[in-house]
């Protein structure tokens, strides 16, 4: 799902961090190599263990575009659920503290600074820790509202696709 307009290109992608096994659950990982989307600047790295994943939430601006002061993510969670939550490297940076609220299969992330009126910049704005209920995980970033305030910083917003954690037996 993704929204693009004349004025740019925002990219919010699912990093998952290296912990021990590859994608499939197969085997122990080499190197936690990212994949590169061929799309976007989006790059998505999957790894996890039997039980628990951490995804980073990643987001790129633009050099010409305002970045958000406030941002409020939907993602839809299937075969995993949350266990932990805590502000990424950008959302520190800026000043903002990171609220999440699990509730029937999604999840809503609102960063926001009561005292900062710091805008978010390029990197991660939060990291998850998921445990899996299924064989397969899957989080999706939904569109349904506006992500980010003031109102320009949606404009030229990307939403990665969805990413899939583990695989079928």
């Amino acid at each position: 799902m993704y929204a693009v307009t004349s004025r740019g290109l925002l990219v919010l992608s699912l990093l998952a961090c290296q912990t021990g096994h590859d994608v499939s659950g197969t085997g122990p990982a080499e190197t936690p190599a990212p994949v590169v989307s061929t799309e976007t600047v989006a790059r998505r790295t999957v790894s996890l263990t039997d039980t628990h994943a951490v995804v980073d939430l990643e987001y790129r601006r633009r050099p010409e575009q305002p970045g958000p002061r406030v941002a409020e993510l939907q993602l839809a969670l299937t075969g995993v659920e949350l266990q932990a939550a805590k502000a990424g490297d950008s959302a520190s940076r800026a000043g903002k503290q990171l609220v999440a609220q699990p509730s029937d299969g999604r999840l809503r992330l609102v960063l926001y600074g009561t005292g900062s009126l710091e805008r978010l910049d390029s990197g991660t704005l939060a990291q998850l820790t998921l445990r899996r209920t299924g064989p397969v995980g899957r989080l999706e970033l939904l569109s349904d509202d506006p992500v980010f305030a003031p109102s320009e910083a949606n404009d030229g917003v990307l939403l990665g696709a969805p990413l899939t954690l583990g695989s079928a037996p």
